[in-house]
């Protein structure tokens, strides 16, 4: 595991950040879920599948899964990070909350053989009627730069449309599908809508290939980022396409937080020198044309005299000549 990944979870296993990233993803940005309503849950799932071949453990793990109390009740969020593009997504996903629901399952059934309450068809399920299981959510956070082209469900794995419509009319009845919860964070619409620092990191990334939008934004939000966390600012450094090198804690912190000022400088002086430069490409290119402009003119004017000569006799040319030079021999004397 990178330096990156382990920053990356770390920073959002925070409940405050993670209680955001789930109001703004699921729930639309409504607060809905407060920090202390989160529980973390080993981020290692495992479960055991009976088969005729026998038992089976079926084990995945998560970067960051939390349970969430809501009143009475409880759901299970998973986070997902992806720095590339995972074309079979959707059953990663599919499989890690089947391996989930199957470890509850397998809760539930050893709390019966404990107490011994069940009987009939419930013994032989290990499940009573009244029993229920947790909801568990999972969430895709992207970082690539490249838009995410991959499936976001699983009907999108199946080549459906190779079979004859009436077949495909009646198998879509039978097959369930299963949809990916996808943030494409350099290609969200509105990362305002995170009310953590969550909102600060995307918005960088979100601009960090281009470097004009990213000053202006910048520019216009210079508040929100004179006080970075340091996790924040390594976060944005470790994620981000900004090359910060020269930016290091002793230049750039200040009362224990870290300011992007230093960084918005250096980008604008950089700005500075590509305008420089580009005028002084643009000034070669004009002296260039006006150089070529004169060697047109004098070629334009030798081409009248050589034409001029040639509608005049030769003996008169050479006569011209002598005269010339006897005029400046006199005057030599």
């Amino acid at each position: 595991m990178g330096s990156r990944d382990i920053i990356l979870k770390s920073y959002l296993a925070d409940n405050d950040r993670f209680a955001d990233l789930v109001n703004a993803s699921v729930f639309q940005g409504r607060q809905v879920i407060l920090p202390a309503q989160l529980e973390v849950q080993d981020s290692v799932r495992t479960a055991n599948v009976k088969s005729h071949r026998g038992k089976r453990e079926m084990q995945r793990t998560s970067d960051v899964i939390k349970r969430v109390t809501l009143g009475t009740q409880f759901i299970v969020v998973s986070l997902e990070n992806q720095n590339d593009i995972h074309y079979a997504m959707p059953i990663r996903n599919f499989v890690s909350e089947a391996a989930d629901y199957q470890k509850q399952y397998d809760n539930i059934r050893k709390q019966h053989e404990q107490k011994r309450d069940l009987l009939g068809k419930e013994y032989l399920s290990g499940f009573s009627k009244k029993d229920r299981i947790i909801p568990v959510i999972t969430i895709v956070l992207y970082f690539g730069e490249e838009k995410w082209r991959g499936a976001t469900d699983l009907y999108e794995l199946m080549d459906m449309q190779s079979y004859p419509p009436e077949i495909q009319k009646h198998l879509g009845k039978f097959i369930n599908n299963y949809h990916i919860n996808l943030i494409d964070v350099r290609h969200m619409e509105n990362p305002d809508v995170f009310r953590t620092d969550l909102k600060q990191v995307f918005n960088f990334i979100k601009r960090d290939t281009n470097k004009k939008e990213l000053q202006e934004y910048l520019a216009n939000h210079r508040a929100e980022y004179e006080s970075l966390t340091s996790e924040t600012f390594e976060v944005i450094e470790k994620l981000s396409n900004f090359d910060f090198s020269g930016f290091r804690k002793e230049s750039v912190e200040t009362g224990g937080n870290y300011s992007m000022c230093r960084a918005m400088e250096e980008m604008l002086e950089d700005a500075r020198e590509e305008v420089r430069q580009e005028m002084c490409r643009a000034m070669e290119e004009m002296l260039e044309d006006a150089r070529e402009e004169v060697r047109q003119e004098m070629c334009k004017a030798m081409e009248e005299i050589l034409e001029y000569a040639r509608t005049k006799d030769i003996k008169e040319i050479l006569d011209l000549i002598e005269e010339k030079m006897k005029v400046f021999q006199t005057a030599k004397a």
